[in-house]
Order: structure tokens, then C-alpha cells, then sequence
């Protein structure tokens, strides 16, 4: 990770952390679709949680640690740099899918292959990409720069900077594989999730919201996302049976951008959704 370009921060917004969790939950339900594409099968992703923390407390945790892996990305704008950390067993278990593995018996921990590390790569790329998708800021983009097998080598800042971890747990909830951590810099608010505007006076937020309020928007709730091949495409028919996946939460998005997050329902015989909680504070309830 590095911010020494731009300073370092030494306290976490604590105002920030609702965005995070927000932006996190929705990027574990965009990276379960991408890993349902990816191996041809169901992974479940849970976002766990969100906390302040030091670089050296995340990587002192893999100490030790077999199989274990690091990949370092930056983000744009801002040429900010974080970090995504997998635990081992996630990695066995997501490249067994990859390799048509049976998943029913238990995980050996194991050095990574120079295959794993190919295909560990290309989760580190669905992991930023859910991230960035979920982002409700325009122009979000984060590459990957390197990958390390051992997360304590990846280390370039202090171990004492401060850090913000978002964990994701992979795998059934009961028995999961394992998690992964994304590490961003303090920095982060305001690239990946909008900083705290500070409140207007009631008249001109009130003569704001008169102006916008005849606009209509398209507001999409999406409850799952599917690739399919021109084969199977062909395939369907009048009976043919998709399966989405678990009914648990359904994203809401306005003009693209995802804003809420509901509850797929039914009221009065009609399909309906309801609100749990919003993507991004900044929407106003009226």
C-alpha cells in the first residue's frame, strides 16, 4: 500500500464507515455473480465487516500461514494504492471450481503453484472489479499491479499506518472456505465512496429538490446477473428452469448506479421490494 505521495492519515473517519459497508455489501453480491461465471457454480460471499486497523495487525495474522496470498492495486483517481489479502483454503478451494474439483472433503493447506497464483490473479481482478462496480462515485477505477504468495512481503508503508479492512467471507455459511480482506488507505473516501457534504440551509435544499423533482429516472432492481454461452442461450425453452441463486437481496439501481439495497417480496399478488438500507447516505428521505 502507498499514500506517502499524498500524506498519510492517522485517524479513520468513523462517518465513513456506513458507506463502506454499504459499498462492501453490495460488491459481495456482484462478486458472487462473478464467480458463479467463473467456475460454473454457486459461491456464496457474505460481507463480514469493516474496521479501523494497522497494516502490520492484518499482515501479523498470516504469519505462518500456508497458501496464503497478496495482490496490491491502485486506484484512479488519486493513484491511491491498497490491498486485497486471501486467506489459503479460499485459494484451494475457488481454483479446485476453476478445475472441476470435488469440494466435499477437507483442504490440505499447500504451497500455491504457479497456476494458483495465474488463477489467483484472476480473483483478485473479480474481487476490485465488485468493488469498483458497487461504487456509487463516477469514474472509479482500480488496477491490480502484483501478486505475492506470502501477504508479509507485500508490505511498502509502516506497519503502523492506519488501514481500513472490509472482510468477505467465501464459501457455504456454515463451513466457509475462508475470507479475504481489502485494505484501503484513509484516503479512499471521496474515490470510492462521496465524502460528507456539509448541510445547506432548508430554503435552498428545498428549492434544489423542486427543480429536480419532475425529472424521471429509470430505476432498475436487478436480482441476479447470468453469463451464458450462445449454446445454452439456444437452448431455452417454454419450461427451461434458470437458477438465480438464493432470493436474499435485491440491488436498486438509479441510471446505472447502484443506490439501494431491498428484500425480493410479494404484496397483494404483486412482486414487490422492500427497502433495507441505502448504498449512498446521500439520498435524502422525504
Amino acid at each position: 500500500m502507498s499514500g506517502t505521495s499524498h500524506g498519510l492519515l492517522s485517524r479513520v473517519d468513523r462517518e465513513s464507515f456506513p458507506r463502506v459497508e454499504d459499498l462492501f455489501r453490495v460488491a459481495a453480491m456482484r462478486l458472487r455473480t462473478l464467480l458463479v461465471q467463473r467456475c460454473g457454480g454457486d459461491v456464496p460471499v457474505r460481507f463480514a465487516r469493516a474496521r479501523s486497523t494497522s497494516l502490520g495487525e492484518v499482515l501479523d495474522r498470516y504469519q505462518g500461514q500456508v497458501g496464503a496470498a497478496a495482490g496490491s492495486f491502485q486506484m484512479a483517481p488519486g493513484g491511491l494504492q491498497g490491498m486485497v489479502v486471501l486467506e489459503g483454503p479460499v485459494i484451494q478451494r475457488i481454483v479446485g471450481l476453476f478445475m472441476g474439483d470435488d469440494l466435499s472433503g477437507s483442504c490440505t493447506p499447500r504451497s500455491l503453484t504457479r497456476l494458483d497464483i495465474r488463477l489467483t490473479r484472476r480473483i483478485c481482478e473479480d474481487i476490485l472489479s465488485a468493488m469498483v462496480q458497487s461504487s456509487v462515485v463516477p469514474g472509479v477505477n482500480a488496477d491490480l499491479l502484483d501478486l505475492v504468495p506470502n501477504p508479509r512481503s507485500a508490505q511498502q508503508v509502516p506497519r503502523g499506518t492506519s488501514i481500513i479492512e472490509a472482510v468477505l467471507e467465501i464459501g457455504p455459511p456454515q463451513g466457509a472456505f475462508g475470507s479475504v480482506s481489502v485494505l484501503l488507505p484513509l484516503q479512499a473516501a471521496g474515490v470510492l465512496w462521496p465524502k460528507r457534504q456539509q448541510p445547506q440551509v432548508a430554503e435552498s435544499n428545498q428549492e434544489g429538490l423542486m427543480r429536480v423533482l419532475p425529472v424521471p429516472v429509470d430505476v432498475v432492481a436487478e436480482l441476479a446477473r447470468l453469463r451464458m454461452s450462445l449454446v445454452e442461450l439456444n437452448e431455452l425453452a417454454v419450461g427451461t428452469v434458470i437458477d438465480l441463486g438464493p432470493a436474499t437481496e435485491v440491488c436498486l439501481q438509479v441510471t446505472g448506479r447502484p443506490l439501494l439495497v431491498g428484500e425480493p417480496g410479494e404484496r397483494d399478488g404483486v412482486r414487490s421490494v422492500r427497502i433495507a438500507r441505502r448504498v449512498d447516505g446521500s439520498i435524502q428521505q422525504q
